[in-house]
């Protein structure tokens, strides 16, 4: 496997790969304890050849970091799950979106940059979600959502140490 470039917080890598190597997981784990950094990557993203179109496409691929569940990786937001061109686009605001699987776990865009854009959001989607959450307020700022549900977001649901 080439070496990964990573973005500047390394929650997305690029493969200069055409495909998803066998055993992914587990190479990637190897690598990122080496580097003192386990667990930090969320998305892997690679070129999709298993597709007969001639176009370029790429692939998001949510790295699963407990056995083999869809629980086990950072999912992308179930606003886009199962979304497909410009539903996806209109909803996640990233252009090239193709699609988003109905699990959450992968995702196709048309390039490179929009595969990388994509995991980003996703990644900042959850990231700024756990932000707000985290913050204190003033309980009567929020008196009139008290009695709201809660999100049964489970993208939200991994442990990753």
């Amino acid at each position: 496997m080439e070496k990964a470039q990573e973005d500047g917080v390394g929650d997305v890598i690029v493969l200069d790969t055409e495909g998803l190597p066998y055993g992914f997981e587990r190479i990637l784990l190897a690598l990122e304890e080496e580097a003192g950094s386990k667990g930090r990557a969320k998305y892997a993203i690679f070129q999709d050849t298993s597709t007969l179109v001639v176009s370029e496409s790429w692939k998001v691929h949510a790295i699963v970091r407990q056995g083999f569940s869809t629980k086990g990786c950072l999912q992308f937001p179930k606003s886009w799950r199962g979304l497909k061109d410009s539903a996806l686009i209109n909803t996640c605001g990233v252009p090239e979106s193709s699609s988003v699987s109905a699990d959450g776990c992968t995702a196709s865009c048309a390039s490179k940059e929009s595969a990388v854009a994509l995991a980003k959001v996703s990644v900042a989607s959850v990231l700024n979600r756990h932000s707000f959450m985290d913050m204190k307020w003033p309980s009567e700022a929020f008196a009139s959502e008290a009695n709201e549900p809660e999100s049964d977001d489970e993208s939200l649901e991994m442990d990753v140490d």
